[in-house]
């Protein structure tokens, strides 16, 4: 599950978004600010794992990456 790295031209906040897998991205994305309906995903940026889908470290627990477990 990619998570893109969205930012907004009309008043420039950056949010992350999850795209499900198996399902296409969003038509239009909206700012989770400002509500405008022009934010893409950042020019540039690498898309991110989803944190349950990271490597297995040694701390983690449950052999994933999870919330619940990241420091």
């Amino acid at each position: 599950m990619p998570v893109y790295i969205v930012q907004c031209p009309d008043c420039e906040h950056e949010f992350r978004s999850l795209i499900l897998a198996g399902t296409l991205p969003p038509e239009a994305w909206f700012c989770s600010k400002c509500g405008g309906e022009r934010a893409v995903p950042k020019p540039g940026a690498a898309l991110e794992k989803h944190p349950w889908e990271r490597e297995r470290s040694a701390k983690d627990g449950h052999g994933y990456s999870c919330l619940c477990c990241a420091g």
